[in-house]
């Protein structure tokens, strides 16, 4: 089984810490619905041949549910959703990386290089930070790669809980169960602040990784190099 509190050492193995705490989670809240809402109870008793999980007996109509959730937040990638829906990555990749790298490299950014860059984020996060900072073929300290996933993997633990926090106080209301759908919704507003944490600990750990990479001075050239594509 996957150590939940072992730092994650690429994307897969992120992607498959994320479907473990997705189904400990979908697990959790499916078992609160099942002791409050009897029909959903009564539905999935139809499947309730008891099965072992790391020696704790679970009902099967729960864990079925709850590897259900998890394996469709890991096909649909989730996270990436999530990321687009609300453009933290875009906004990410482009204002703390893009940026301030351009900015250590020496490059003076002007408003139409600003929009340039803007359309052309990808290719230049492949062109520049990715060529340094990948962690399949890391040209930094491979500690500061790990660390700053490390980060990513507990943002979007957080992140996608609240999904699944927001469909079951959804289920809880329709049923009327008003006093546990309350204690939902507060548990996501504590998400959301945690979130906030998380996401600064991310800038933290990318700003740490931009002065490695910047700190030699053939990869600020290089980098130099690859800015000087875009239009003034």
């Amino acid at each position: 089984m996957i150590n939940p509190f072992k730092p994650v050492r690429d994307y897969d193995g992120m992607r498959l810490k994320l479907s473990m705490t997705n189904a400990i989670a979908a697990l959790f809240a499916i078992l609160v619905l099942r002791a409050e809402v009897a029909p959903l109870d009564a539905l999935l008793k139809a499947l309730n041949v008891p099965v072992k999980f790391s020696g704790v007996e679970i009902p099967a109509g729960s864990f079925i549910v709850a590897v259900a959730w998890a394996f469709a937040c890991y096909v649909l990638r989730l996270h990436n959703r999530i990321a687009a829906l609300f453009s933290i990555r875009s906004h990410f990749d482009l204002f703390v990386i893009l940026l301030p790298l351009a900015h250590l490299c020496g490059l003076s950014v002007t408003n139409n290089r600003l929009q340039n860059l803007r359309h052309r984020a990808d290719e230049f996060m492949r062109k520049t930070f990715y060529k340094y900072a990948s962690s399949s073929r890391p040209q930094i300290d491979s500690h500061l790669i790990t660390s700053a996933l490390d980060h990513w993997t507990n943002f979007w633990i957080f992140a996608e809980i609240i999904p699944l926090a927001l469909i079951t106080a959804g289920i809880l209301f329709f049923h009327q169960k008003a006093k546990i759908c309350v204690g939902v919704l507060m548990l996501i507003f504590i998400l959301l602040f945690i979130l906030n944490f998380l996401y600064q600990e991310c800038v933290k750990a990318a700003l740490v990784e931009l002065e490695a990479i910047a700190s030699d001075a053939n990869r600020k050239r290089d980098i130099l190099e690859k800015f000087s594509e875009l239009q003034d």
